[in-house]
């Protein structure tokens, strides 16, 4: 008797108690979900994306899994020469595919003038038999198919080619 006059008297308050902390499991959970949502297209993103580094005969080569677009690498100065790669743009390259050219730098003195290889020795076996200790760090531009940009960093010397990191850049 005293459970059923308990439940007359508050089962309403009871019921609303109830519906409320439903309520709250429900939010929790769709908030929850959408967290989940977002990190799972950010790694497929990151999964589908190109990776555009340089082979060790300095081609571009593309080791992720979707498609480059636009690749070229942003002119730099070290301390001799201002380094330009005009001719070497790539409008496209495939998932794990690599350029057929190598690419080709130009140099420009303080002077102006210009030199190209082999007078000036640019891949890390040139850089190696000329015993030079010269080091370019430079960044290759691309984007992806939905036209996000990139860029990755990269630093070429007589040891080799060493990758510094890849980021997405805003535009």
């Amino acid at each position: 008797m005293f459970l059923v006059n308990f439940f007359e008297n508050y089962g309403h308050m009871i019921s609303t108690l109830a519906l409320l902390a439903t309520l709250g499991v429900i939010i929790w959970y769709a908030c929850e979900t959408k967290g989940l949502k977002k990190e799972t297209v950010k790694q497929t993103k990151i999964s589908q994306r190109p990776f555009v580094s340089l082979s060790a005969e300095t081609k571009y080569k593309n080791s992720g899994l979707g498609v480059a677009l636009n690749i070229k690498i942003k002119s730099f100065r070290n301390n001799e020469y201002r380094v330009t790669f005009d001719k070497d743009k790539i409008p496209v390259l495939g998932s794990k595919d690599e350029s057929t050219s190598t690419l080709y730098p130009t140099f420009k003195d303080s002077q102006g003038y210009e030199h190209t290889r082999p007078a000036i020795p640019f891949t890390p076996t040139e850089l190696k038999e000329s015993n030079s200790d010269k080091v370019y760090e430079f960044e290759i531009h691309y984007e992806d198919i939905e036209r996000t940009c990139y860029k990755t960093l990269v630093k070429l010397s007589k040891e080799g080619i060493e990758y510094q990191g890849t980021d997405e850049v805003q535009t």
